[in-house]
């Protein structure tokens, strides 16, 4: 099988993670010299792609890439409201971005309320807000 040499952008790698292609992501990063953006794993994160959210994590912890993959607030924010608790105990335990009061309001809003709990069980840690518990209360 012959591979294309003129490059791809780093837009391909954040598409690749976005929508859940590990392989994908994997060749791009061990194959190329472009790396990936914020919003891969922000990204892949919202969509519930943990396999995904784990290998960038991987990359970054073992240094065994050629960059440096991180994530925002948004990761863990977009996770919540999405309700994939799964990815928000691998950023919690993982990572240290943590989340906005974003997370548990949406969270609640969408009726996610085993993420909801879980946000408020370890709000201090994640930096939110004092008015959680008021949030969290309105999805009783």
């Amino acid at each position: 099988m012959r591979y294309r040499r003129e490059g791809c952008s780093r837009k391909a790698i954040d598409l690749a993670a976005q929508n859940g292609h590990l392989e994908v992501v994997q060749f791009l990063l061990t194959q190329r010299t472009e790396t990936c953006t914020t919003w891969a794993m922000d990204e892949a994160a919202t969509n519930g792609h943990l396999d995904i959210v784990e290998y960038l994590h991987g990359c970054m912890k073992n240094h065994n890439l050629h960059h440096h993959t991180t994530c925002t607030k948004e990761a863990m924010d977009g996770a919540s409201a999405n309700g994939h608790l799964g990815v928000v105990k691998f950023l919690h335990t993982h990572r240290t971005e943590g989340c906005t009061s974003l997370a548990l309001h949406e969270a609640t809003s969408k009726g996610h309320h085993h993420v909801a709990a879980y946000l408020c069980q370890h709000r201090e840690a994640l930096g939110l807000l004092e008015d959680s518990d008021d949030i969290a209360n309105t999805s009783q």
